[in-house]
């Protein structure tokens, strides 16, 4: 299984949260993974088990992120940049083992990939801040 691959989609499908009522997020999950072929059982488990831990998590989450950005809450940044930054400190506080570094350099990825070009940057100094 590539986990890189598994956080694009994890991010694809976490970006429709900040869209949808949260009573209909799970049926949003349903169908993109119905609607994806490109994902074998291992990988959609993964994906489902991510996807739903951060759901389960974001309030907790967005605190972490919001105590530690100036200036910037979660509700000021671009969907995609906060959702990038929740899978990463998903994986930092609820899974032990995911390297820190390896997540926010996977953040990073994405942000390159997804959001401006600022993101990247942007992503990078927030997650060091919330690690120190």
């Amino acid at each position: 299984m590539k986990r890189r691959e598994s956080r694009e989609h994890i991010l694809q499908i976490l970006f429709q949260i900040n869209f949808h009522p949260r009573e209909e997020f799970a049926e949003k999950v349903k169908l993109y993974l119905e609607n994806n072929d490109s994902l074998d059982e291992e990988m959609k488990d993964f994906v489902i088990s991510y996807v739903n831990g951060v759901a389960k998590n974001i309030d907790e989450i967005d605190k972490v992120i919001n105590k530690k950005s100036k200036g910037w809450k979660t509700t000021r940044m671009s969907n995609t940049d906060v959702t990038i930054l929740r899978i990463s400190v998903y994986e930092m506080l609820f899974l032990k083992d995911v390297p820190v570094n390896i997540s926010i350099n996977e953040a990073v990825e994405l942000a390159k990939k997804y959001s401006n070009d600022d993101s990247p940057g942007f992503v990078n100094a927030l997650l060091g801040d919330i690690v120190r």
